[in-house]
């Protein structure tokens, strides 16, 4: 009985090792990535996640209004959801989760040419 009581927590704990390596249950549980707002840029301007990660937005010592909205996206992901309130609150936040692999392009529609940024979604 007690072998038996072995194996099975040594199988447990295996099976979560490896869900945890491939990264099955953790991605709603993760901590998002971190892009910061300055005034004309973003930090980083470009971001690699896996599918399912979120990303938020942080305006960061901001004096002008900025916001966050997608130009290009993989095919089927609405543009509309993923835009912000324009903002100069050094407090606010924006936080989006990245469910299609591919591509994203970000602007700040105020600054478009200063403020752009790059999202990969790996599978």
């Amino acid at each position: 009985m007690r072998g038996r009581r072995a194996i099975v927590a040594l199988l447990a704990v295996t099976a979560a090792s490896v869900l945890a390596l491939a990264g099955v249950g953790t991605a709603r549980t993760a901590t998002p990535k971190v892009v910061d707002l300055h005034d004309n840029y973003y930090t980083p301007v470009e971001v690699k996640i896996g599918k399912g990660r979120k990303i938020r937005w942080s305006w960061k010592d901001v004096i002008l209004p900025h916001n966050v909205k997608l130009t290009k996206a993989p095919d089927g992901v609405r543009k509309s959801k993923f835009r912000s309130q324009t903002s100069s609150s050094p407090t606010y936040r924006f936080t989006k989760r990245f469910k299609k692999p591919g591509k994203y392009h970000f602007i700040c529609t105020i600054h478009p040419i200063e403020m752009q940024m790059d999202v990969k979604v790996r599978r």
